[in-house]
């Protein structure tokens, strides 16, 4: 029985024992997050971060709560910055905020991203280290989050530049100038990293979606290049690799369209919207292209009916209804170039109907429409014409002959 009371003695003074070294623990580590919390308001950092390692050395489960990483590099940062901090403090603090950095990524790897990219940049601009020892960090933060502030890549980008690995800082300035067109750093660093020598950077990024051809990305921004600096037949021969293998992607099928427009080759431009249609039917821009392209050709009854698929799409546009009255009025000066008769006069009289209905519509054309009613005003026809021919107010002349069957649509006489 004393045997038994012994053990029991024993256990409880260990339990109590262990109890009390819990409580303390567990009160010292309140006293260290008030403390912490209390010195980095009041922005005595050296407090703070003195208290801070106190808490992550008891691996306190509040660290994230209280968001004491970002407090403990705020504090660092801030000592650091300071221009009454020595030379030797400094370098303390070097390697305590990476250090720290590498104990917040094994506790919170969510932000593993964010702290690998801030250890980069200290080994870059605080601890001087070699180009070829801090890449690889930089690196590592961009596999990790492909979405990483365009600065940490721009450091990168800069440090590709310096080790003259230029194909790679060259890829950096591309992706960011497409996430960000409108930052004309990235087109100035681009333009710095080839001298100006256009040819020098489409040769680049031909190697560059050359390492991976499948990677149209690097395809669509080889094909941009040479757009832009009227490389056509160069722009095609990549578009034609990159619709054969992605035969759905409109962006691809619409650049082609255009740059075949540009090398006159109407056919193929014209084949192409109707692609894009077959992709994308609701889009009023495809219908008009096409239409503008037949009009182009002189295939004015087709150019038409592409017009009024426009106009299907998107009824209150002004300018289907514009590039109708300018078919009507194409038609009627080719035909009066050896006669003007009356029956041209009613064409360009249709002409001006179609330009009113444009001028009541949408878009910069409805103004457009009213100069051309303007313009045309003399070559419609007048009272003296329907009088001698007995037409009479509210009349149909229905257009017809020459070279005008197509049209099959009729004016109303306005005496």
């Amino acid at each position: 029985m004393k045997k038994q009371m012994l053990v029991m003695l024993t256990s409880l003074i260990i339990i109590t024992q262990t109890s009390f070294a819990e409580i303390r623990d567990s009160l010292n580590n309140d006293a260290e997050l008030s403390i912490f919390l209390e010195s980095y308001k009041n922005k005595n950092f050296e407090d703070a971060s003195a208290h801070g390692w106190n808490l992550i050395n008891y691996k306190d489960d509040r660290l994230l709560k209280f968001k004491v990483f970002k407090k403990m590099e705020k504090s660092i940062w801030t000592l650091y910055s300071d221009k009454n901090t020595s030379v030797e403090k400094k370098n303390e603090l070097i390697e305590n905020v990476l250090c720290l950095y590498k104990i917040a990524i094994s506790m919170n790897n969510s932000k593993a991203d964010y702290y690998t990219a801030r250890e980069a940049f200290v080994l870059e601009t605080w601890k001087n280290e070699d180009a070829e020892k801090v890449i690889p960090v930089y690196e590592k933060a961009i596999e990790l989050n492909k979405n990483l502030q365009p600065f940490y890549k721009d450091r990168l980008g800069q440090l590709y530049a310096k080790v003259d690995n230029n194909i790679r800082a060259i890829k950096i300035y591309s992706d960011l100038a497409e996430l960000e067109p409108e930052n004309l750093l990235w087109n100035s660093r681009l333009e710095k990293l080839v001298g100006g020598d256009i040819d020098k950077l489409i040769d680049v990024k031909r190697k560059l979606w050359e390492y991976d051809l499948n990677d149209f990305s690097r395809g669509w921004d080889y094909v941009q290049l040479y757009f832009n600096n009227q490389r056509y037949e160069k722009a095609l021969i990549a578009l034609n690799f990159m619709v054969e293998k992605e035969p759905n992607v409109t962006n691809y099928w619409l650049k082609k369209a255009l740059v075949t427009q540009k090398l006159e080759k109407i056919d193929e431009s014209i084949g192409s919207y109707k692609k894009l249609i077959e992709l994308d039917s609701d889009n009023r821009d495809h219908y008009l292209n096409i239409a503008l392209l037949y009009k182009q050709k002189g295939a004015l009854a087709v150019s038409r009916s592409y017009l009024l698929k426009a106009i299907e799409k998107s009824i209150s546009w002004a300018y289907p209804y514009y590039v109708e009255a300018q078919l009507y009025e194409q038609a009627a000066r080719e035909s009066a170039k050896n006669e003007f008769e009356f029956i041209d006069k009613c064409v360009y009289q249709l002409a001006i109907d179609k330009y009113r209905i444009a001028g009541t519509k949408e878009g910069i054309y409805a103004d457009q429409a009213k100069e051309r009613i303007k313009m045309l005003a003399n070559a419609v026809p007048q009272q003296e014409d329907y009088f001698f021919r007995k037409y009479n107010n509210g009349d149909e002349i229905q257009i017809k002959g020459k070279n005008y069957r197509w049209i099959n649509r009729s004016i109303k006489v306005v005496m």
